[in-house]
C-alpha cells in the first residue's frame, strides 16, 4: 500500500497542446500576469462563471476541473462509446454521467474556493515544504515548455500560472489545515480514546493467497481472461489451497509459495484497512466499478466486503477482480503492538473523515452563484482531442 507522492498533474500535462478548442477568438489584449506571463485577459475563458463567498472563478477554471471528471468517468467505463455513456445513468443517484460530471466539476471547484478561504482563516502560510515544491512545479513548467504553449495552457485555462501550481499543490495546504484542526494543539485535535475507538470498530486486517485468472493491464485497467485450459489450472490451484487451509496446513507458508499478489508478502501482519464506503455493492461487476483507482490495484472491494462480514480466524474462498482469492482474517488486536505501528495512519484517516463531514458543511454553507455563463459552457467540447 504505496504512499502516493505529490506530483503534477498528469491530466494538464495531457492536455496542454489541444486546448484550443477551449479558446475564444476575441482580438489579443495582452496583459502580464504575477509570473510574467503575457496572457490575453480578453479571452472568454478569463470571465467570471461561478463566485463562492466573494472569490470569483472563470469559465477556463471550471473547465480545468469538468475536463478532470469526464476523463476519470471516461476511463472508468472503456466498454460503454462516450456519446452513449453522458446518456447513460450514474448508478442509482437520479443523474445522467452528464449530470453527474458538471455536478462533479461544480463541487470540485466550490471546495477549492472554500479551501482557500479556510486556510486564510486559520492564518496558515506556506511550509518549507510547500515553498519548495512549488519552486520546483513553477520551474519545471518554464524550463520544459515554451512561453507560447504555456500562454496557450493558462488562457486554455483562464488561470495565472500561480492558479495552475496551486492546484496542483492543494494536497499539502489540505495537509495543513487539518493539522491545524484536529491534531495535538488543534482546535478539534482527535484524542487516543478516539483513534483507538474507530481502529477497533472500523478496521479489520486479512492474509489473501490470490490466483489470477486474468492478466491486467495497469495502463488500460482492462483484464485479458486466462485460456479455458490456463483458467482450468487456477481453478484446480485454487482448490486444492482452499481445502489445505480447512485441513491446518500452514496458511502463511501456503501464501508464501503460491499468492500471485506479490506486495502482500511485503507486510508480515498482513493487509489492515477500513472501508471506503459501506454502501459498495457486494456485486462484483458493480463493486469493481465504483473501487477508486487506488482499491483496484491494492485490493479488489469485493475483498474488502468479505473481510468485513467474516469472522475472526474465518477462512473463504471469494472471486474478485483478478480471480481466486483464498482470505483469512485475524485478530486485529494480535499481537498488541499493531496497532501502535498503524497508529499515525489512523489517525490521518480520521483526520480524513473529520475534514469530509466538515468540508460538506463548509460547502453547504458557501454562497455560490452562477452567472449568466456558467450554462453557456458547452460539455461536449470541454477537453475534446
Amino acid at each position: 500500500m504505496k504512499k502516493r507522492v505529490l506530483s503534477i498533474s498528469v491530466l494538464f500535462i495531457a492536455f496542454l497542446l489541444i486546448l484550443p478548442v477551449l479558446c475564444s477568438c476575441n482580438n489579443p489584449v495582452d496583459s502580464q500576469t504575477d509570473d510574467g506571463i503575457a496572457v490575453d485577459r480578453s479571452n472568454s475563458n478569463y470571465n467570471t462563471v461561478l463566485t463562492v463567498d466573494g472569490t470569483e472563478l472563470t469559465k477556463g477554471m471550471y473547465s480545468y476541473y469538468l475536463v478532470q471528471v469526464k476523463s476519470n468517468l471516461r476511463d472508468s467505463n472503456p466498454t460503454i462509446v462516450e456519446s452513449e455513456l453522458w446518456k447513460s445513468q450514474y448508478y442509482d443517484s437520479g443523474m445522467t454521467y452528464r449530470e453527474f460530471a458538471i455536478d462533479q466539476a461544480k463541487r470540485f471547484i466550490t471546495q477549492y474556493a472554500v479551501i482557500n478561504k479556510q486556510y486564510e482563516l486559520l492564518g496558515l502560510t506556506p511550509t518549507l515544504e510547500y515553498e519548495k515544491n512549488y519552486n520546483d512545479i513553477k520551474a519545471m513548467y518554464l524550463s520544459e515548455l515554451e512561453e507560447a504553449e504555456l500562454k496557450l495552457s493558462l488562457e486554455g485555462f483562464g488561470m495565472t500560472l500561480d492558479d495552475m501550481i496551486s492546484i496542483n499543490m492543494m494536497s499539502l495546504k489540505l495537509d495543513q489545515i487539518m493539522e491545524a484542526l484536529y491534531g495535538e494543539g488543534g482546535s478539534s485535535p482527535i484524542g487516543e480514546e478516539e483513534i483507538k475507538k474507530e481502529y477497533d470498530e472500523n478496521y479489520v486486517r486479512i492474509k489473501h493467497i490470490q490466483i489470477n485468472t486474468v492478466k491486467l493491464d495497469e495502463q488500460s485497467l482492462q483484464s485479458i481472461p486466462f485460456s479455458d485450459e490456463k483458467l482450468a489450472e487456477a481453478t484446480i490451484k485454487a482448490e486444492s489451497l482452499f481445502q489445505a487451509v480447512k485441513d491446518g496446513q500452514d496458511f502463511d507458508k501456503l501464501m508464501q509459495e503460491n499468492t500471485d499478489d506479490k506486495v502482500s508478502l511485503s507486510y508480515p501482519d498482513g493487509y489492515i484497512f477500513k472501508m471506503n464506503d459501506a454502501s459498495f455493492s457486494k456485486d462484483l461487476a458493480s463493486a469493481t466499478a465504483q473501487a477508486t483507482l487506488n482499491d483496484i490495484f491494492i485490493l479488489d472491494t469485493v475483498l474488502k466486503v468479505a473481510a468485513f462480514e467474516m469472522a475472526d480466524d474465518e477462512v473463504r474462498m471469494i472471486e474478485t477482480f483478478y480471480g481466486y482469492d483464498i482470505v483469512k482474517k485475524y485478530d486485529i488486536n494480535n499481537p498488541e503492538n499493531i496497532f501502535f505501528l498503524k497508529r499515525d495512519d489512523i489517525l490521518k484517516d480520521f483526520m480524513k473523515i473529520r475534514f469530509s463531514d466538515d468540508i460538506e458543511k463548509w460547502n453547504s454553507e458557501a454562497v455560490v452563484i452562477e452567472a449568466d455563463e456558467f450554462s453557456n459552457i458547452n460539455f461536449d467540447l470541454v477537453g475534446k482531442y
